[in-house]
């Protein structure tokens, strides 16, 4: 009994300061979380409406806005978290996927001004400066010093840590876009992209850094994280510090997470928090803090505010009590060496029918020599039947842009090739293609080549915009709820519509996930009308 309270305590302790678990008696025992400020759905009033510049814009951005992406209006979550930025306040932003989170939070940095060193200067008080006093003697006073704290050299203003590198290219590209006729000779000054790669060198981005330390700072959470760990440029002075899908980036362990798990992620913190805690540690000041994602929960928000990385922030949810967006239409298919069909819809067993079914189960488990079964143990995610429902449907939706997402265990040029093979006109979503879609106008995305399907892993392409996406195909059962949401929100953006079709392999209890997992996203899925 003692031995069971000591690991019940241990494991308490365990817990407590990961904050990974909503657990009552644990948020008792801890610091009172700071209330956060909660910005829920409004009607906007047109005769009210001032565009970019009343919530704090520049005219010059607003024209370059209107000029190179035809943007005039701003969304309603640009409207929440412009204002709150710029005025240096914590914010914590969910909305919908596709809402223009990202593009708003980049304008409000651009507007902000600029961060710059501080010196301490000793200087000597000449002492005819100094008031005699009446009742001082005629003997002059000793010389006396006073502390200046002057303006030093710019440093690095905002530093933004992204899920991916294609993503840090799109940005860098918006950035480019709306700059192109500033007249400066080179946007160093103003925006470097850190991120590993092929044909990058390190040593070179660090100098870059040092000599003209950027306005805006963008990069991947490994590689900033090596940044700051060298110590060899200084974010002393730092005044924002944004997590773009910091859910993706800190990965917390679920609700339900197993007591080894959460020691182990403990033991090994992500980059994403490792650099926070060092940015936080040696800055003079606490440098705003912006978390954003479509996912943000109640265990993410109390992480922040138990470890003191915000300060009484502004909980911007924009989301109107839903998870995706209406204009997506949601799909599933099983698909079996069979047959091809929709999702069957949850139905209610009575409890002689669950023991039946676990008994037709547990048989067909214990027929391992048939034949039909070992095929379909070997029925894996890439199989050629996945390949072809994907072809199938492909051409039946006549679809002009799509993307593809596939296992992160697949290696995707492989699979590019054998999508070939099925007359597909797969493309690998690359840095090299991102660069290309990033120097593209906006409103030219209408005129671009038709009939393109862009394959990317789960993890690469998250957060990614591609403006003309109409159609979105998962292949294999998604790593979780939020990949699900995060996949499926890369078509319907900014309010167009969009479709997804997902490709499960019809195997074992794969039909009960998949459909648990909607289920708690509360995404209605329709029957596809081309299968029976």
């Amino acid at each position: 009994m003692v031995a069971t309270i000591g690991m019940i305590k241990t494991r308490k302790l365990l817990l407590l300061p990961l904050i990974f678990r909503r657990n009552v008696q644990q948020l008792k025992s801890v610091p009172s979380v700071i209330e956060t400020v909660y910005a829920p759905p409004e009607k906007i009033n047109p005769a009210k409406e001032t565009g970019f510049v009343g919530l704090g814009i520049r005219p010059q951005i607003c024209d370059a806005l209107d000029q190179h992406f035809h943007i005039i209006t701003p969304t309603h979550c640009q409207r929440k978290i412009i204002p709150p930025i710029l005025e240096g306040r914590d914010v914590i932003i969910r909305d919908l996927t596709g809402s223009g989170k990202t593009f708003g939070i980049i304008l409000a940095l651009l507007n902000k001004a600029r961060a710059h060193t501080k010196i301490k200067v000793v200087e000597k008080i000449n002492r005819f400066q100094q008031r005699p006093s009446r009742f001082s003697s005629k003997s002059s006073p000793p010389p006396q010093t006073r502390k200046i704290i002057r303006r030093g050299p710019p440093c690095i203003t905002s530093v933004v840590v992204l899920p991916s590198r294609e993503l840090a290219f799109q940005v860098e590209g918006w950035i480019r876009s709306l700059l192109q006729n500033v007249g400066f000779p080179s946007l160093k000054p103003i925006i470097q992209v850190v991120v590993r790669g092929q044909n990058i060198d390190p040593e070179e981005q660090v100098n870059d850094l040092r000599e003209n330390p950027p306005h805006l700072m963008i990069g991947t959470a490994t590689r900033i994280e090596e940044i700051v760990n060298e110590r060899k440029v200084d974010f002393k002075f730092l005044n924002t510090l944004v997590l773009d899908e910091a859910d993706h980036l800190l990965r917390l362990p679920g609700k339900h997470a197993p007591l080894k798990s959460i020691m182990n992620r403990d033991k090994h913190p992500k980059p994403a928090e490792l650099l926070t805690r060092q940015i936080m540690e040696r800055a003079s000041s606490k440098p705003q803090v912006i978390v954003a994602s479509a996912t943000v929960n109640n265990a993410l928000r109390h992480y922040f505010n138990f470890n003191r990385f915000v300060i009484n922030p502004l909980f911007v949810d924009v989301t109107g009590g839903t998870i995706t967006p209406s204009t997506i239409l949601h799909h599933c298919l099983m698909i079996s060496s069979e047959a091809i069909r929709n999702i069957s819809p949850k139905i209610e067993l009575t409890r002689e029918e669950k023991i039946a079914k676990s008994r037709e189960y547990y048989e067909l488990k214990k027929q391992k020599h048939n034949d039909n079964l070992a095929d379909r143990i070997k029925f894996d995610d890439n199989d050629d039947r996945m390949l072809d429902s994907v072809a199938v449907a492909y051409d039946l939706e006549q679809v002009e842009t799509g993307i593809l997402f596939i296992p992160n265990r697949f290696n995707v040029p492989k699979l590019v090739t054998r999508l070939h093979e099925f007359g597909l006109p797969a493309k690998e979503l690359t840095s090299d293609e991102m660069q290309k879609i990033k120097e593209r106008p906006l409103h030219l995305f209408g005129n671009m080549t038709r009939n393109i399907l862009y394959v990317a892993t789960e993890f690469s392409a998250r957060g990614i915009d591609i403006p003309s996406i109409s159609h979105v195909f998962v292949l294999g059962m998604p790593s979780s709820a939020s990949c699900y949401l995060h996949m499926a929100g890369r078509t319907g953006r900014m309010g167009r519509e969009g479709k997804v079709i997902s490709f499960i392999r019809d195997f074992g209890g794969s039909e009960s996930k998949i459909r648990t997992m909607l289920k708690l996203l509360e995404i209605d899925v329709k029957p596809y009308e081309h299968v029976e």
